[in-house]
């Protein structure tokens, strides 16, 4: 369940966490998942992000639009059920656990997992 695993924000939760630049200043999270650098899932009518997209100044990280961009055929919910799930190629580890330390690992189970897909059609 990808509800389980990690901590979910909504954006006001996000504001709350930040103080970036200036006051009024706020990390643009509808700019950010147009650009496709977060993802969020909806919940009994609220928006959610999950905390591991984020750095501790809760910026996107670096590795998160690369991911998204070769999963890109995933709706949110299979998004949040790839980095939930357990990968044999990340060593049974949950892409979400290793995202900040081996971002190039998680990159390449992504690449793998495109592959897989593309394969499989």
């Amino acid at each position: 369940m990808i509800w389980a695993g990690c901590e979910w924000l909504t954006a006001d939760q996000i504001r709350a966490h930040t103080d970036h630049g200036t006051p009024g200043d706020p990390p643009d999270l509808e700019q950010w998942t147009r650009d496709g650098k977060v993802f969020s899932v909806v919940r009994d009518g609220l928006e959610y992000f999950p905390a591991y997209l984020f750095d501790a100044d809760w910026r996107p990280l670096p590795a998160v639009q690369s991911i998204l961009g070769l999963l890109h055929a995933q709706s949110p919910e299979g998004l949040a059920a790839w980095f939930e799930s357990t990968s044999s190629f990340l060593g049974g580890a949950r892409p979400r656990e290793i995202l900040s330390a081996a971002p190039e690992r998680v990159i390449a189970a992504a690449q793998d997992a495109d592959v897989a897909v593309r394969y499989a059609g």
